[in-house]
């Protein structure tokens, strides 16, 4: 039954990745690259902290179809969307057939001279 389950939810993941997401590129550690859609989500906070400080947080989430990848996602993996670099920071088993993968964006400034030119 939980099978059954899980290609029902599969195909109702893929028509939803179909209409809402996006392609990106994931690349693991290890150098696989993998060409996936997934659903992206900006999610813009702000924290305040001792009543007069305010912190502006943003946190990047890729909700990704577990059988679009050969292997689980892991911190530190790399995600390139919409012309920018992302860094994966937490990795969340949803359902049956998704990851959510929370991410940071990876600055310019972590580049050596030489990588931008």
């Amino acid at each position: 039954m939980s099978s059954k389950f899980s290609l029902i939810a599969n195909k109702a993941f893929k028509k939803i990745n179909k209409l809402m997401g996006e392609p990106i590129i994931y690349e693991y550690q290890n150098g696989v690259i993998v060409s996936l859609c997934a659903v992206f989500y900006v999610r813009d906070a702000d924290v305040e902290v001792g009543g007069n400080l305010h912190i502006n947080s943003v946190d990047y989430e890729f909700t990704i179809n577990k059988y679009d990848i050969q292997q689980k996602p892991t911190q530190g993996d790399l995600i390139t969307a919409r012309n920018s670099t992302f860094e994966v920071v937490d990795v969340q088993n949803k359902g049956l057939v998704n990851y959510v993968l929370r991410c940071h964006s990876v600055d310019i400034r972590n580049t050596t001279e030489y990588d931008i030119f």
